[in-house]
């Protein structure tokens, strides 16, 4: 699907989406049916005064006027049903972007994702093409539609006020300009505005996705963070209050001086008809025609700014949608069995602030390597990183002595198998969310076999997990959830198996049986574990020690737990704890 920078190149891809006949053919119609019903209303005043002080019939005079009403209506009546077509059309061509939205948000790097810029764009982006017909891409096709409507009626009406008396028409246009102009003055301080309300908009989202979220609820009432949340709610809706207050004044202040504006024209153009002594017909058609002009004049204003407002809007989609695109022309490299990751000094850095320290090792396949460490050592934005969803700043992550970076991040994730200590469960049917996939395309054998293989084999794969979706939902333990996802890795058929803290919510003995079957399954692929419990790093061929983002120390559990160094005190530390030493 395209993408578009400007208002031509939206208003050509929904020709291109709308087949050109019938784009072109419903603008056509709208705009002749309207025009044409217009200048018979404008036109009928003047004709009834000319009819009725001539020497016709009265029964002559009123079947005609009746038939020039009955048309007019009915070309009003047939516009009625092509602006109702012409709307149909442009719901449906920003509709098809929605889909398109979501896929694109998958092709992100984390690292924009988990950005408040990345998420700036998202909720930019999304204002763009979600909300109907008054933002973004419906509204600048309406609007156009809209203008060129009112444009020709305009330009009809200015024909008939011509042929009445041209200096009035030349007094009305000088007047609208100014007023034309001062539009463009508040057209231009709402866009140089707009990204100081975006930002509010963000952290408003962002505080009303984190109190929908259903996890953070228990914590919200029992250690009573209301009040903070209110506090940060007042805060930003004051801000967006008083942006919004500035505009509103601004806009006001420019209404009321059009309004003036208006006044003076009519007035300058009656008192001039009245001056020069024109016939009665001449001074109603006039006034008609002037009235009904100030009305499209005031439209075509309208339109003008609302199409110029929105292509901010078209903007930040633009925004959006460049860095999906980005991502999809990076390394177009496949990946080949997987035989070996290597770091070569890599670095990450946040914010320029540098969170992993010139790490460097390699793992190859059927090996086993446990990562170990304090909270916040770094050892999840590690893996993070061997699973591709951040570029290192400096160094190399090298696949098959290849740089990760050069191949191709789709081909590469379907090789990944990943349980990470805050996965997800959709609200979905069990196989949905073992498979990752629609039931139609899921291997019910093999998610029957998964769930066996982890504990839950008296799960049904099609039980709905939660009741978002379907109000027979169930809901799963702490342990039950952290099987599922186990079964999930293992329906992955993966080559690269990673587990960040994988055994946190199970009981002993169900962490005895994680690590037997971890070992009796995972015993070909490039095997990665992080775990707080020690315990874990005895099965492991090597063990990586982390602490303040670099790699302390390095070897087997039997030669670490001699050295002096963090490793021995956390698993002294550790050992005391269940011996029940001081």
């Amino acid at each position: 699907m395209e993408t578009f920078r400007n208002w031509k190149s939206v208003f050509r891809l929904f020709v291109i989406t709308v087949k050109k006949s019938v784009a072109f053919g419903l603008w056509l119609g709208d705009i002749g049916c309207s025009t044409l019903f217009l200048i018979l209303f404008t036109l009928l005043p003047a004709i009834i005064i000319q009819l009725t002080t001539s020497s016709l019939s009265t029964l002559i005079v009123a079947v005609f006027i009746g038939g020039m009403a009955t048309v007019a209506y009915g070309l009003a009546a047939l516009d009625t049903q092509i602006q109702s077509h012409l709307a149909k059309k442009t719901f449906l061509f920003r509709y098809q972007y929605l889909p398109k939205f979501a896929q694109d948000i998958f092709q992100w790097p984390q690292k924009t994702l988990d950005s408040v810029e990345g998420k700036t764009l998202i909720d930019q982006g999304y204002e763009a093409i979600y909300n109907g017909g008054n933002t973004g891409l419906e509204a600048i096709l309406n609007r156009t539609f809209d203008f060129s409507r009112n444009l020709v009626q305009g330009m009809a009406l200015l024909f008939i006020m011509g042929w009445a008396n041209i200096r009035s028409v030349i007094w009305l246009l000088g007047l609208n300009v100014l007023a034309l102009l001062l539009q463009r003055w508040r057209n231009n301080w709402f866009i140089k505005h707009k990204p100081e309300r975006n930002r509010i908009n963000t952290q408003v989202s962002n505080l009303v996705r984190t109190l929908m979220q259903r996890q953070n609820g228990k914590d919200i009432r029992l250690f009573h963070f209301d009040s903070v949340f209110t506090k940060y709610f007042q805060k930003f809706i004051h801000q967006l209050v008083d942006w919004q207050r500035k505009y509103v004044r601004i806009s006001a202040n420019i209404n009321g001086v059009q309004v003036l504006l208006n006044t003076l024209g009519i007035a300058g153009a009656l008192g001039w008809l009245i001056f020069t002594k024109s016939n009665i017909s001449v001074i109603v058609t006039f006034m008609v025609a002037i009235q009904a002009f100030n009305g499209r004049l005031t439209t075509l204003f309208q339109d003008l700014t609302e199409i110029s407002r929105n292509q901010v809007y078209v903007a930040d989609l633009e925004k959006f949608l460049a860095v999906a695109d980005q991502q999809r022309h990076s390394g177009k490299k496949q990946v080949t069995a997987i035989e070996r990751i290597t770091f070569d000094r890599v670095s990450y850095s946040v914010n320029d602030t540098e969170v992993i320290h010139d790490v460097s090792f390699s793992i190859g396949k059927g090996e086993t390597v446990a990562i170990v460490g304090e909270n916040g050592a770094g050892k999840t934005t590690l893996i993070k990183l061997m699973c591709g969803l951040y570029q290192p700043t400096r160094g190399e992550i090298l696949v098959n002595d290849q740089p990760l970076r050069e191949f191709d991040m789709d081909n590469y994730w379907r090789r990944v198998a990943v349980e990470f200590q805050d996965d997800i469960l959709l609200h979905v049917t069990v196989a949905e969310n073992v498979s990752g996939k629609p039931v139609a395309h899921t291997d019910r054998k093999r998610v029957v076999w998964a769930l066996r293989q982890s504990g839950l084999a008296n799960l049904n794969p099609d039980t709905i997990i939660g009741n978002e979706l379907d109000s027979k939902g169930i809901s799963l333990s702490g342990g039950q959830q952290q099987s599922l996802l186990f079964a999930r890795v293992l329906y992955r058929k993966a080559e690269i198996v990673i587990f960040d803290e994988p055994t946190a919510a199970l009981d002993p003995l169900a962490e005895q049986n994680f690590y037997d079957k971890f070992m009796a399954t995972f015993n070909q692929q490039l095997n990665i574990l992080i775990s707080h419990r020690l315990g874990s790093t005895l099965r492991a061929n090597q063990i990586l020690v982390m602490q303040a983002g670099r790699i302390v120390q390095q070897g087997s559990h039997q030669a670490l737990v001699k050295q002096k160094g963090l490793y021995q005190e956390l698993w002294l530390a550790q050992k005391q704890l269940y011996q029940g030493k001081e």
